[in-house]
C-alpha cells in the first residue's frame, strides 16, 4: 500500500491509496485508523454537534460507532503510546506547525475545532504507528463513470494476546468508562453494562476495507455514499443514484 497523487482529474483529489500486487475479492486491504467514539461520546468530538463541517475524516459503523482518522495522518516513524493527539503531518495542513510552544498549538486547534484536549483518548495504547495498512482514511471516491473497488466492513478485533494489540491502529475514546448503547429504531438508549472482570481479552471495534473485485497494481476507490439532503462537493458523483434514493429517503 502506498500514497501517491490520485488519478482523479480534480484539483481537490490530492493523494490516493494504491495497492501494489494482486488481490481477489473479499480481501482485507486496509484499516481505518483513529479514535473510536460511541454514541454517548459524540459530544466530546471536535466541532460537536456539526463535526462534519470541520472534519472530513469521520466514518460511522452500523452500530453508531464513529471513527475519527484525522490526526492519525500518515502514521509515524515509531511504536509509541498514542492517545489521538495530532501529529506533525496533519498539523501542517492546519498551518500551525511553525508554532514552537505545544500548548499554544493545542489551544489553536481547540479554537478551530471547538474543543481543546477533550477529544483525545483518556487512556492511550501502545500503537505501531508504522502500519503500512492504516491508510483507509485517504481512499478517494471514484470519478464519474468509474466504479469503486473496495467497501467498508465493520470488524471487531478480540485479543487474548496483548502482543497483537499494537498492530490495530485504533484507540477507544474512553475504554474504561465507556457506556454501551443500544439502537432501538431511530433512538439510542443506554445498555446495562456487563461485568467483564473475568475476561482478560481486549476488543477493538473498527472498520476495514475489503476488496469487492480483483485489484492489481491500481488505486483504491470507495463509494462515499454522501447524503443527498446536503449539497454535494464539486468532485462528488453518485455511483448508484437509485441506491442513494433508497438509502436517504
Amino acid at each position: 500500500m502506498a500514497l501517491k497523487p490520485s488519478q482523479i482529474d480534480h484539483k481537490d483529489a490530492g493523494q490516493g491509496v494504491y495497492l501494489s500486487g494482486k488481490v481477489g475479492p473479499g480481501t482485507v486491504v486496509s484499516f481505518y485508523p483513529g479514535i473510536v467514539y460511541s454514541p454517548s461520546q459524540y459530544r466530546y468530538m471536535r466541532g460537536y454537534p456539526r463535526m462534519d463541517i470541520v472534519n472530513s475524516y469521520l466514518v460511522s459503523r452500523y452500530d453508531g460507532l464513529v471513527i475519527d482518522g484525522q490526526f492519525w495522518g500518515q502514521g509515524d516513524e515509531f511504536r509509541l503510546l498514542w492517545d489521538g493527539r495530532p501529529r506533525k503531518d496533519l498539523s501542517d495542513t492546519l498551518e500551525i506547525a511553525s508554532i514552537p510552544d505545544r500548548k499554544k498549538r493545542m489551544d489553536l486547534i481547540g479554537s478551530l475545532f471547538g474543543a481543546k484536549d477533550t477529544h483525545i483518548a483518556r487512556k492511550g495504547s501502545i500503537i505501531e504507528r508504522r502500519n503500512p495498512l492504516a491508510l483507509a482514511h485517504f481512499v478517494n471516491h471514484p470519478a464519474e463513470g468509474k466504479k469503486p473497488n473496495v467497501m467498508l466492513c465493520p470488524f471487531d478485533f478480540v485479543f487474548g494476546d496483548p502482543y497483537m494489540r499494537p498492530y490495530i491502529p485504533n484507540v477507544h475514546f474512553d475504554h474504561n468508562n465507556d457506556q454501551e448503547m443500544r439502537r432501538q429504531g431511530l433512538v439510542w438508549t443506554y445498555d446495562k453494562k456487563e461485568d467483564k472482570s473475568s475476561d482478560d481479552s481486549v476488543t477493538i471495534r473498527t472498520l476495514v476495507l475489503l476488496s469487492t473485485t480483483e485489484i492489481c497494481d491500481e488505486e483504491l476507490f470507495l463509494n462515499y455514499r454522501l447524503s443527498n439532503h446536503n449539497k454535494w462537493p464539486a468532485w462528488y458523483h453518485p455511483v448508484d443514484s437509485e441506491e442513494d434514493k433508497r438509502r436517504w429517503y
